[in-house]
């Protein structure tokens, strides 16, 4: 085995919860030791996110793409190296995070805090290895699905959904806090747009693909239009030199534009003439001005160089960045 230190910090904790102000660093023995016996990862995220707002484990899946996935991959081949397969996740969100931890590492086996505790007397180990967030963004650009094909241009449907009193409001997907309430409108201004120009299209529910399917779903996307969420997010698996996202009110404005400028992302805005108002659950919900939507449609698409129409008064996007249209 290669004992050569790694370059994560690799910490422990005494107790059995996700964040632990007592954590001591290891050296490279004792995590070999540990892992030997069996003891858990724990990766933390960035930022102070997820259960109890410190946590490190998102319970949105979003905030899982942007804060924690890219400084699991960063953690997995340190811990890795020193016989580590056992990944801590809170057991509350193990759906969530299961078909996603084993895309990218199928032989880990996930625990929650029951179990965890009895692996090795408690003893973790914890990796919050630490990068610059643009240096944890670029793994993205080793995640593509290879051998694939996907529309040219994706449109995001989110649905007025189903109310379920039971659910845990941290868990809410997407489609429960925000939602278009014109989604078939929507969708024939899109679909227009991207046949002009030539482009294949197709309206997508990721809320109800596996993890893997969703990946499918962009891998050679150029565009990808649709309300702030994950569905933004899949535009990072697609291997087009050229890729934009349009995003639908309501807005998080630069929330996802560190990750995408690494990535060499553009990311527009359709904002003009719609209408955000709250239904009688509180969900926020968008009435879309299909029209203007299909007019922004193709002046990002132009900007992309994708556009059979070229118009010297727009600029062309240079593959990163952000503007309203």
């Amino acid at each position: 085995m290669d004992t050569t230190a790694p370059t994560a910090t690799l910490q422990w904790m005494e107790e059995n919860v996700p964040v632990s102000m007592t954590a001591e660093v290891l050296p490279f023995g004792e995590v070999t030791k540990r892992c030997g016996a069996g003891s858990a990862t724990v990766v933390h995220g960035t930022g102070r996110i997820g259960i109890g707002r410190g946590a490190g484990y998102p319970s949105h899946f979003s905030h899982l793409l942007r804060n924690w996935l890219p400084r699991f991959w960063a953690c997995k081949d340190d811990v890795a190296r020193a016989g580590c397969s056992t990944i801590f996740v809170p057991s509350r969100l193990h759906a969530l995070y299961q078909q996603v931890i084993y895309e990218f590492a199928p032989k880990w086996k996930l625990v929650g805090e029951m179990e965890t505790a009895k692996r090795n007397g408690g003893l973790n180990v914890t990796c919050t290895h630490h990068e610059m967030l643009a240096d944890y963004y670029k793994r993205y650009q080793h995640h593509w699905v290879s051998g694939c094909v996907s529309a040219d241009v994706v449109f995001v449907l989110r649905t007025r959904p189903v109310a379920d009193s039971a659910r845990d409001p941290g868990q809410a997907s997407g489609s429960e806090r925000r939602y278009i309430s014109n989604p078939q409108e929507v969708w024939q201004h899109v679909e227009r747009a991207s046949r002009e120009a030539n482009l294949t299209v197709e309206q997508v529910v990721f809320e109800q693909l596996s993890f893997r399917d969703q990946m499918r779903k962009t891998c050679t996307a150029r565009m990808v239009v649709g309300q702030h969420g994950a569905g933004l997010g899949h535009i990072l698996w697609s291997s087009s030199s050229r890729r934009a996202v349009l995003e639908l009110p309501p807005w998080l404005e630069h929330w996802w534009d560190h990750m995408f400028n690494t990535n060499h992302i553009a990311h527009f805005w359709s904002g003009e003439g719609h209408f955000i108002g709250r239904d009688s659950t509180n969900n926020t919900f968008a009435k879309v001005n299909a029209v203007q939507l299909g007019e922004d449609l193709r002046r990002a698409l132009h900007a992309l160089g994708l556009s059979q129409k070229q118009d010297a008064s727009l600029p062309k996007a240079s593959g990163s960045g952000h503007r309203m249209l």
